[in-house]
């Protein structure tokens, strides 16, 4: 155990993000003070993984070669690792996901043992070959249902606690004994779940395949729902829904609920 553990850990588990993992490290690092990342890699057969190898800050990398997405099992090891080197607070990224004003979590005193983040923001995509650089919008997330993207629970930082276990979508934590808890807005994200036509459509087979394989009801089932649109052979337009420019959204006015995203960092 380090004698003064790092003020904050995340953990990150990924699978083939080769088109957004290193915006989402860098992010961190450059404007959230991240030094200390905890990595699990599922299988990537991309260059996921060298790219995460890349970062000094990704400080343990886990080879994890399970199909079935146990993703509260992967993560909660992962938590169970960060809390041997003693921070403050723990919190668990996905690629996707870009947390934007963690400083705020001195604010909170010792006895607030939980966070829940209320605030997600769901950017849609301008082209089928997906460019960081070149996204432009994002939408609340009082309006992303209407583009079939479900409203995203809260995702959760906490402090290391080792008897616990994280949720599934790193939605809660789950402990025998009452912990202290907070929802806040002050914390929020800005969420690339749907980017170009081949990832969307990659994480549609893979990820339905591995809920199925699971068993787990109610979990993802927007990535079931989507695989059978897939077998139908009607997943290129669903897809489009996600297109800022697409047909869709003009023929829905849903253009009124665009915000332009001039600085990711801007709310």
């Amino acid at each position: 155990m380090l004698k003064n553990g790092p003020y904050l850990i995340a953990t990150l588990l990924v699978k083939n993000e080769e088109d957004i993992i290193e915006h989402s490290i860098k992010h961190h690092i450059e404007q959230e003070n991240i030094n200390f990342i905890i990595a699990t890699d599922n299988n990537s057969t991309d260059n996921t993984r060298k790219i995460l190898e890349s970062f000094d800050e990704v400080k343990i990398i886990i080879d994890e070669n399970g199909s079935n997405h146990d993703q509260s099992k992967w993560v909660t090891r992962m938590a169970k690792i960060a809390a041997t080197y003693d921070p403050r607070w723990l919190v668990h990224l996905d690629a996707d996901e870009f947390w934007c004003n963690l400083h705020n979590l001195h604010q909170y005193d010792n006895n607030t043992r939980l966070i829940k983040v209320n605030k997600f923001y769901n950017h849609l995509v301008l082209d089928k070959v997906f460019s960081f650089e070149s996204t432009k919008y994002y939408y609340g997330q009082e309006n992303i249902e209407s583009v079939g993207i479900a409203k995203t629970p809260p995702k959760i930082i906490h402090r290391p606690i080792n008897e616990s276990i994280v949720e599934n979508g790193n939605h809660n934590l789950i402990c025998d004994y009452h912990l202290n808890q907070v929802n806040t807005e002050n914390i929020w994200v800005h969420h690339f779940p749907v980017r170009s036509y081949k990832q969307f459509e990659r994480k549609v087979r893979d990820g339905a395949t591995s809920l199925l394989q699971l068993g787990q009801k109610g979990t993802g089932q927007h990535w079931i729902d989507w695989f059978e649109i897939y077998k139908k052979g009607m997943l290129e337009s669903e897809y489009e829904k996600f297109m800022a420019n697409s047909t869709y959204h003009i023929l829905t006015k849903s253009i009124n609920s665009w915000i332009p995203m001039h600085k990711l960092l801007i709310d």
